[in-house]
């Protein structure tokens, strides 16, 4: 447990030297209680301190889910603080605005009477929250793209396409670190598919392949290696057609000793 005021910070660590585990001990009871029993008791008749702000921070409002600058669609903003000069600069992309078919549920288009056209928010999310937004009961762009079988433009045209790479990211610098141990330096390689509709899925780093999966998440840890590098994924279906994903480039540096 740890806590802390404007001139003083106590952790408090509570368990076995053995490492085995405690009975009937929860955080709460017991790091806990003694992390407040000597907090009370250390500052018992001093005056409350007050936090002073540091110097060199500024305050910007943000959009509460991507932390950007907040656009007119952004339903949910706050205030946060961030050391002068890194403030966000780039606008809020996650929520957009779409034209739905209120008798359909799906995108609006050229065939809809203008009576049944409403304006409705919807989230345009990278995949692997995805799962996340669904459970949370929230509207989905590439859900409706699916639905209504609608390519989209920009950035939803690309989240529609049929195998894609969700990580790494494009043009990602990475750099190896010089005091953990090379097991721990891995990178996720996943790829995501518009479609259930396929029998296995490959990935391929530099040419060969890293891993063939048969079932979601179609994904992989590699081992970080100096240099540059290039990532795919290709896909048979259960028709038998080959599918072949945008390959994505990224590059990782030695470590700086």
């Amino acid at each position: 447990t740890m806590g802390y005021t404007p001139d003083l910070v106590v952790g408090v660590w509570v368990g076995n030297a053995t490492n085995e585990a405690m009975r009937d001990v929860t955080g709460l009871s017991g790091a806990g209680a003694v992390w407040h029993y000597f907090m009370r008791t250390v500052l018992a008749g001093r005056a409350d301190m007050p936090f002073v702000r540091p110097s060199g921070l500024e305050a910007a409002e943000v959009c509460a889910l991507s932390g950007l600058l907040p656009t007119e669609e952004c339903p949910y903003r706050r205030q946060e603080w961030f050391i002068a000069g890194t403030e966000p600069q780039e606008a809020d992309a996650f929520y957009r605005r779409v034209s739905l078919d209120a008798a359909t549920g799906l995108l609006a288009n050229e065939d809809t009477p203008p009576q049944r056209v409403i304006s409705e928010l919807a989230l345009d999310l990278p995949p692997q929250f995805h799962p996340w937004a669904r459970a949370e009961g929230l509207l989905l762009l590439d859900d409706l793209l699916l639905a209504s079988g609608s390519q989209g433009d920009g950035a939803a045209a690309q989240s529609q396409a049929p195998l894609r790479m969700a990580a790494p990211d494009a043009q990602t610098l990475y750099r190896l670190s010089p005091t953990l141990p090379p097991e721990a330096q891995r990178l996720r390689v996943e790829a995501v598919a518009a479609s259930a509709d396929l029998r296995e899925v490959t990935l391929w780093l530099d040419g060969e392949p890293l891993a063939t999966l048969t079932a979601p998440p179609y994904e992989a840890w590699w081992p970080l290696a100096v240099g540059e590098h290039e990532v795919w994924a290709t896909a048979v279906t259960l028709q038998g057609e080959a599918v072949r994903g945008t390959a994505v480039t990224f590059t990782v540096n030695a470590s700086e000793e």
